[in-house]
């Protein structure tokens, strides 16, 4: 095709609307740019669009594809078309070229563009306004004069200055990217890039012996630059952590929290490469099925450190509002395993925890059922008045013995602890209190099955992988483990506030919507014992 009526009658795009002008002088060509109301530049590459950078320095309001050189004049500017992936050039089925491409093209949302059309129609005094305002700074950044200028300042220093010793950089990730500057007979921009998204997060200028560290503490795979005052780069420093030591802290004394983040520091040391050193509050669970790792205790001092990362759920200062320099995303929003990969930068997949614990000999001789009511706050409760004890009725007409485990007593005064009615369970075996957690170990792994809430007894079950019945409304059915459970969560009532609000660890009675009205724990109030009975009945014929 040699024309664009050719281009248009071929695709069916042919419209008495469509004006085609035809070698318009500069003058005509400017004038047309002037007295647009929008340039629509969709391309799927460009190597710099001059026609885009032309109608920017109009003011006039444009439309274009977040993607290739003309990247550097739009920041900030434009009306810009996400890009939603890359196709190969030689894709596209029409082309005649003698080779192949080689290469991708760019691919632009058009659901996108649509909505950026429409956005320039019906908002277009605002978007008007908004790009005479920024025309300014195109005509004066990008005019003939100023590339001149710099090219003129630039070809100078090539000419009188003489080679000098490059610079070098002390690098370390130790509670975030560190840089000092050594050997620099002048001053550097050192520019610390995160390659992942070609971002620079943070940027310092530096004399020799000075330093420089960014505030980031999660995982980054950082490019730190040494840049010149034209912004060239001198050097740069790529993270590779291989061979070096790695210190990974779990900042949580949880059961629960551990179990579920410790998996993920093996899988750091594996992508790495590395040598890592650990600390928990609980590392008796792990020391022996970890020969390749090295433990030591919370606080302790470790030497050598190529990084250091802590795992865990942090908010500033004010206790509201998370802290974005030591996790990237908001952890109430994905599964309780995936805080250990969003902060350090791995793949979430879920991995259940190998723990050390002795058999011992069976407790009881009958088939049994552990359960536990208790949590840590007491939205996480089972507030149906009779579920628990309909449920233990159930279980021993079954023929199944049920064992309370808990370091909360059986006989406590439950009104404290927020059990139905205030009254302790009939029929039971009462393995609660101050037993040895050994003990309560030996007694899960001779089980038959655990029913519980969301606590560190339903993590640790699932890590000595027993069978798990958890019954909440208070978290989402994604936020604990997904494999080997049967979740009861009746979705037709307000449910999920755990990955909704800040949880008031302080506020027994939390309920952030419904507190103190009669929908107060609705979420666990409405699961019914017979959804948790079915459950149980399903959960032991796949025993058997």
């Amino acid at each position: 095709m040699q024309t664009t009526e050719e281009r248009l009658k071929y695709y069916g795009l042919e419209d008495d609307r469509i004006k085609i002008l035809k070698f318009l002088n500069r003058k005509q060509y400017i004038s047309l740019l002037q007295n647009s109301n929008v340039l629509i530049s969709c391309a799927r590459s460009e190597g710099w669009n001059l026609p885009l950078i032309e109608s920017l320095a109009c003011g006039t309001p444009s439309i274009y594809t977040k993607c290739s050189g003309q990247l550097e004049f739009t920041k900030n500017k434009g009306l810009g078309v996400r890009v939603i992936g890359e196709e190969p050039a030689t894709n596209n089925e029409n082309l005649t070229y003698e080779h192949n491409i080689p290469g991708n093209f760019y691919t632009p949302d058009l659901d996108d563009l649509v909505e950026k059309i429409k956005d320039s129609y019906n908002n277009y005094n605002v978007w008007k306004q908004w790009h005479l305002h920024h025309s300014k700074e195109i005509r004066e950044e990008y005019s003939w004069k100023k590339q001149a200028q710099k090219a003129y300042e630039r070809l100078q220093v090539i000419k009188f200055t003489p080679k000098i010793k490059k610079p070098k950089l002390e690098i370390n990730f130790v509670d975030g990217p560190y840089a000092c500057l050594r050997d620099a007979k002048q001053d550097y921009l050192v520019d610390f890039i995160n390659q992942s998204t070609g971002k620079s997060e943070y940027s310092v200028n530096l004399k020799n012996n000075h330093w420089g560290k960014s505030y980031h503490k999660y995982f980054i795979n950082w490019d730190i630059q040494i840049k010149d005052k034209f912004n060239e780069i001198i050097s740069s420093y790529k993270y590779n952590a291989s061979g070096k030591r790695v210190f990974i802290s779990l900042g949580s004394k949880s059961l629960g929290d551990t179990l579920a983040w410790f998996p993920y520091v093996l899988e750091f040391k594996k992508k790495h490469n590395c040598f890592i050193t650990v600390s928990t509050f609980w590392n008796d669970f792990f020391l022996k099925k970890y020969p390749e790792l090295d433990f030591v205790e919370p606080g302790s001092t470790v030497p050598n450190l190529y990084a250091m990362y802590e795992v865990g759920w942090f908010y500033g200062d004010d206790g509201d509002n998370l802290d974005g320099f030591k996790q990237s995303k908001d952890p109430k929003a994905y599964p309780l395993q995936q805080t250990a990969t969003n902060i350090l930068g791995l793949e979430y997949k879920e991995i259940i925890p190998k723990i050390n614990y002795k058999i011992k000999k069976r407790p009881i001789k009958e088939k049994y059922v552990c359960i536990s009511p208790h949590a840590s706050a007491g939205a996480k409760y089972w507030q149906h008045p009779t579920g628990w004890q309909d449920i233990i009725n159930d279980l021993n007409n079954k023929g199944y013995k049920v064992v309370q485990i808990s370091k909360e007593k059986h006989n406590d005064n439950f009104e404290n602890t927020k059990l139905p009615k205030g009254k302790p369970f009939k029929n039971i075996i009462d393995k609660t209190g101050n037993i040895p957690l050994e003990d309560t170990i030996n007694l899960l792994h001779h089980s038959e099955l655990y029913i519980g809430v969301s606590s560190g007894l339903a993590w640790l079950s699932w890590a000595l992988k027993k069978p798990v019945v958890m019954i909440s409304g208070f978290s989402a059915d994604w936020t604990e483990f997904t494999s080997n459970v049967k979740r009861i969560i009746n979705k037709n009532v307000c449910n999920s506030c755990f990955n909704n609000f800040k949880l008031d660890a302080g506020d027994w009675d939390w309920c952030p919507v419904h507190k103190n009205t009669s929908r107060q724990f609705e979420c666990t109030k409405k699961i019914v014992p017979k959804n948790v009975i079915k459950a149980i009945s399903q959960t032991l014929s796949n025993i058997y």
